[in-house]
């Protein structure tokens, strides 16, 4: 006896998806979640699978799935918005700093640092998504 054809919905590193029938996740997720299937080519624009989630019987359930997914990479673009507006305005900051001869005053030790500019230094560390180095850090304030 043959087996019923189930429904997928594939999701694709440049936010677009498909759906697409096979007969089980495990053939789906070997043919195209590993990369071994380009699905779309074009010289510019390679696009690979990303996810992969069995779609229900109800239309519903695929808005929900791809609703989820999106929302998560516009979480992570405001995110990353987010951090560059905190090193934009700790930039003017340290400007005025300068303009106002603060200086001196952020040489001076702090409860946690050797000085105030080590904290600046650590925030701009931190908002600088291509550095690891904060990944390790622990709060002062917990």
């Amino acid at each position: 006896m043959k087996k019923n054809l189930k429904k997928f919905v594939l999701v694709f590193n440049d936010n677009t998806s498909t759906i697409t029938e096979h007969y089980e996740l495990n053939e789906v997720k070997n043919c195209y979640l590993n990369n071994d299937v380009l699905v779309n080519y074009n010289p510019r624009v390679i696009k690979f699978c990303i996810n992969v989630v069995e779609l229900l019987p109800d239309d519903e359930s695929y808005k929900a799935i791809l609703n989820k997914w999106y929302d998560k990479d516009e979480e992570i673009s405001e995110l990353k918005h987010r951090l560059d507006m905190i090193k934009d305005d700790l930039s003017e900051l340290i400007d005025f700093i300068d303009e106002e001869r603060m200086m001196e005053a952020f040489d001076k030790p702090t409860r946690v640092s050797d000085s105030a500019w080590n904290l600046i230094s650590n925030i701009e560390i931190a908002c600088g998504l291509s550095n690891k180095e904060s990944l390790s850090w622990k709060k002062f304030n917990k």
